[in-house]
């Protein structure tokens, strides 16, 4: 499986242990979870107020208590975390706003093995 770095690595980890999930357990978490585990998206999560209720890109994208650091998104991650939710529940999102914005091959290969994630029976 592919990570970005060592730190994206840990983060699905914790997530995966956080909701309880093995691998191939639930696609569409799995799939959500390794998005949010990148880095720069986890990073703007308040660790204390994630709740294990729903996934934790529906937390950051739309929950309106803003207990979690939205602004901290950039356009490429904001798109990114848009896919991982399009993955995890259906939500609608452009595949050309999202390549338009996330240029970087490093990005590109967290949103193919985000896809790879989901695409397992």
């Amino acid at each position: 499986m592919y990570f970005a770095n060592n730190e994206h690595e840990k983060n699905y980890k914790n997530l995966m242990d956080r909701y309880k999930l093995k691998r191939g357990q639930d696609v569409q978490y799995e799939a959500s979870i390794y998005m949010a585990a990148y880095p720069e998206i986890f990073d703007c999560f308040n660790q204390e107020k994630l709740s294990i209720y729903t996934g934790p890109l529906a937390q950051l994208l739309f929950d309106e208590d803003e207990v979690h650091h939205r602004a901290g998104l950039t356009g490429s991650t904001r798109q990114m975390c848009e896919l991982g939710m399009s993955c995890f529940n259906g939500y609608d999102v452009s595949l050309n706003d999202v390549f338009s914005r996330v240029i970087s091959e490093r990005l590109l290969e967290v949103i193919f093995q985000t896809l790879r994630i989901r695409a397992i029976k």
